[in-house]
């Protein structure tokens, strides 16, 4: 078993005993079909780590949008991240690049999950290819959340296994006292 599917079964297990309404939001598995349209509809060459967690669930399918695995937002699937994508590169098209020089989006970024406009997103450059950066939809990339997608897979496992959340209401908070930062 691979440490990707060792980490999404310790973290169903945890979701099972503290967030029971997550799990059932976990999308099923994506397809080789949707895998390769993925890459081929963005250019980009996924990191076998994000390929492999994708083959095991392919976003969230969440409506109501409180359902969150992790303070990064919903996980999208194979279809909203190209969506998502193809948003973001034509807006930096439209826009340009930020006054200051500062990198606001780049087109080898691929968005994984969204909350209120902002993306976590891997990063497909050669220099950086597999860190998981921050885009915030209005300020400058928050760079290197973790140093790879199993490494942030494995924080969000951290977060329930180590209790770094706060219940509001019966929902996840991931950002008032006592949640992780």
């Amino acid at each position: 078993m691979s440490e990707i599917a060792m980490l999404w079964r310790e973290l169903e297990e945890l979701l099972r005993e503290i967030a029971p309404t997550v799990p059932p939001t976990l999308s099923p598995p994506a397809t080789d079909s949707e895998l390769n349209a993925l890459q081929k509809d963005t250019g980009l060459v996924l990191p076998n780590d994000f390929r492999q967690s994708l083959q095991i669930h392919n976003g969230q399918d969440d409506p109501s949008r409180l359902e969150l695995l992790t303070g990064h937002g919903i996980l999208l699937s194979c279809e909203e991240i190209v969506k998502a994508w193809r948003m973001l590169c034509e807006i930096l098209d439209d826009v340009g690049p930020i006054a200051d020089g500062s990198e606001w989006w780049n087109k080898n970024y691929l968005p994984i999950a969204e909350y209120e406009g902002d993306f976590l997103c891997i990063d497909l450059t050669p220099q950086c290819f597999g860190n998981v950066h921050l885009h915030v939809h209005d300020s400058k990339i928050e760079r290197n959340v973790a140093v790879t997608y199993t490494g942030w897979l494995s924080d969000v496992r951290d977060v329930f296994k180590y209790r770094r959340f706060s219940d509001s209401e019966g929902f996840i908070d991931f950002w008032s006292p006592g949640a992780q930062d």
